[in-house]
């Protein structure tokens, strides 16, 4: 039950015996969350890079900016509603999650250098320490995940692979 306690100042407040103050600022976990009905791609990878400066040094900001870039493109490309991502970042981990509408799962392509297009799931997968994609009532969620220490495996230039596998199939 609530009891009634006096501010300061002549106004009442019910308080709750199980009331929890937040903790202090330096024990809240760093998050970054925005959605499309507030921002846009642009500035979702500026903030991107602001927050991972800010609070998660340990990160290659060119890889995590590539696959948020990546994920969000997918987003706005292959769905009709909005997205939302959400990055945080502990000592042991950062994460990335872009949510949006489709309940499709990504397809992975082989690249296609002429035409364009093909390549981006394969650049998530091999710059994240593990990537999963999990279905929602409405839509899907994309994960990936960084731990510190992380080393990609050395990637070919799709080009190059493209032109490799078009010469051994000729």
């Amino acid at each position: 039950m609530a009891r009634r306690t006096r501010p300061l100042g002549s106004s009442w407040r019910a308080v709750s015996p199980l009331f929890r103050p937040f903790p202090p600022a330096k024990e809240l976990l760093p998050m970054l969350v925005l959605d499309s009905s507030r921002s846009d791609t642009v500035l979702a990878r500026r903030a991107a890079v602001r927050f991972l400066r800010a609070r998660c040094p340990w990160a290659d900001v060119n890889d995590v900016l590539l696959v948020v870039s990546e994920l969000l493109g997918n987003a706005v490309r292959h769905t009709e509603g909005g997205w939302l991502l959400r990055m945080t970042c502990r000592r042991e981990s950062l994460v990335v999650e872009v949510y949006d509408s489709s309940s499709s799962r990504p397809v992975p392509r082989c690249g296609d250098s002429e035409n364009g297009g093909g390549f981006g799931w394969g650049i998530v997968e091999q710059l994240t320490s593990s990537v999963t994609v999990r279905s929602h009532t409405v839509g899907k969620s994309v994960r990936a995940v960084w731990h510190p220490g992380h080393v990609q495996a050395p990637v070919e230039a799709p080009v190059e692979a493209h032109a490799q596998s078009h010469a051994q199939a000729a």
